[in-house]
């Protein structure tokens, strides 16, 4: 009973149970879903750079810390965005220190997906 306890454990916390150690306690490894992308965020801005919707899933970062913050990222991102040619495809570029995916989804409409500097940007794309 101790050992299943421990095993939903171990698995609840995203790791693989790898077997039992000389003291008969479980062995796990920790692991990453490389298939899922690490996303610090995801926003829709208008052709003039304001919001429509924003949603950001980390707060530790000076770029997404506060909503005022935010927006100024936001505006930034448009200015360096909107005016690339072809806006019809999927497009991703560095900016900031993140790695910036985005899409026109209609005439006056940008979705931006926000990742982690060393996340590719395919899984990314993935998302839009």
């Amino acid at each position: 009973e101790d050992d299943f306890a421990l095993l939903c454990n171990v698995i609840s916390n995203d790791s693989i149970p790898t077997g039992k150690g000389r003291g008969g306690e479980i062995k796990a490894m920790e692991t990453k879903n490389v298939f899922a992308p690490s996303i610090k965020g995801l926003f829709i801005l208008d052709e003039d750079g304001k919001r429509i919707y924003a949603k950001y899933w980390t707060g530790d970062c000076k770029a997404t810390g506060t909503t005022k913050l935010q927006k100024e990222f936001e505006l930034r991102v448009a200015k360096k965005t909107m005016g690339m040619a072809n806006m019809a495809d999927t497009d991703a570029i560095s900016f900031e220190k993140y790695v910036l995916v985005f899409k026109r989804l209609g005439d006056n409409t940008v979705l931006y997906v926000l990742g982690d500097p060393d996340e590719n940007e395919l899984m990314l794309a993935t998302v839009l």
